[in-house]
């Protein structure tokens, strides 16, 4: 017994040892450079990631200046880094600043990189770029009037210099015609905020969908790229009528970015869940109900037992948020609503029935 777990331990140490030595006749080779996207700060991207295709460290290694010295990033950012090694085979570079929107930087990691004895076969470069922020636009919605004025909340997060915007953001009209902004620094409570306006406001402007862009071809310095397609930083509706907009999705009545236009699918289903879906219409409809709490019976909704709640407005959209029963159908008798100004939804220029029949999904859990 003694002797057969005795040959057993052998055998092991000798397939250790050529795991091992199969491991180091393997040459040393980058398998990926990338930006790690996963945990930024107001988007700024602060991480560079190099993963080789073995070890490159021992437990609490510390990057030493010969590895570090044979790595260079595009406008010199690499002298910038704090350098360590995230995995036993991943090295990082960290950055106080992070890199700049919509640039393109060049990484390059030469064979003069040594590892544990194993130097780099090859050297390796690649092009990284970085996308746009994520813009917070807050805009007061006036019902008959377009917006004059739009404010970027969070301009001083971001970092994005106020020329660029003076330089390059447009407002886009529905007839695709563009028309400049004036732009303005503002100070509220020690917060830097962007306020953007028109020059001139159109006395009758169209209904129909409005953004804010950077047009196509816009190059925001000469380090970053041309933009190859709109950039739109906010956009919304605007109509003088009573018109129906089509069924939501809210994930989260607060973010508007939670808030999904759906579809019925060929059954007429509705994917959503039963409360969480919506309407969107351009005013806020008649519940005849004060105060605010949700309203058992309307006279424009049958079906089984439902609840509707009060109006919010996102982006020039009124929503009303269903409560549905799972597993139903009803019918929503669009000739039947009214808003709080009298008027009948105007169903002349769309192709859609007055009567919508739609199923809900199971009841959440």
């Amino acid at each position: 017994m003694i002797r057969l777990v005795s040959v057993f331990i052998l055998a092991t140490l000798l397939a250790a040892c050529v795991q091992t030595q199969s491991e180091k006749s393997e040459p040393l080779n980058v398998t990926d450079i990338k930006i790690n996207t996963s945990n930024t700060r107001f988007n700024h991207v602060r991480q560079v990631l190099f993963e080789f295709n073995q070890d490159i460290a021992i437990l609490g290694a510390v990057p030493s200046p010969e590895q570090t010295n044979a790595i260079n990033i595009s406008q010199n950012l690499h002298q910038q880094c704090q350098w360590r090694f995230v995995a036993l085979n991943k090295l990082a570079c960290e950055l106080d600043t992070g890199l700049d929107f919509l640039s393109q930087y060049t990484i390059t990691i030469d064979e003069s990189f040594v590892a544990l004895g194993n130097k780099l076969e090859q050297s390796t470069s690649k092009q990284i770029s970085t996308g746009a922020p994520t813009f917070r636009v807050s805009v007061n919605h006036p019902t008959q009037k377009l917006p004059s004025t739009y404010k970027l909340e969070n301009f001083e997060q971001i970092g994005i210099p106020i020329s660029v915007f003076e330089a390059g953001l447009k407002l886009k009209f529905p007839n695709g015609e563009y028309q400049p902004l004036q732009v303005k620094e503002v100070v509220e409570y020690s917060q830097k905020s962007l306020l953007l306006s028109l020059e001139t406001t159109p006395t009758d402007p169209k209904n129909g969908h409005y953004q804010l862009v950077f047009p196509k071809g816009f190059k925001a310095s000469d380090t970053q790229i041309e933009l190859e397609e709109e950039l739109v930083v906010y956009d919304f509706w605007f109509n003088k009528e009573f018109v129906f907009y089509g069924f939501a999705c809210l994930k989260d009545r607060y973010l508007g970015d939670e808030i999904t236009d759906i579809q019925m699918t060929e059954t007429r289903q509705l994917d959503c869940a039963p409360e969480q879906l919506a309407i969107a219409t351009s005013q806020p409809i008649d519940l005849k109900e004060t105060g605010y709490q949700p309203v058992y019976q309307v006279d424009w909704l049958m079906g089984n037992e439902y609840s509707v709640n009060r109006a919010f407005g996102r982006k020039g959209k009124i929503y009303h948020q269903f409560k549905l029963s799972g597993d139903s159908t009803y019918r929503l008798d669009l000739s039947a609503i009214k808003s709080l100004a009298g008027n009948h939804l105007d169903l002349s220029k769309t192709n859609m029935r007055e009567v919508l029949t739609f199923k809900t999904t199971p009841a959440t859990p």
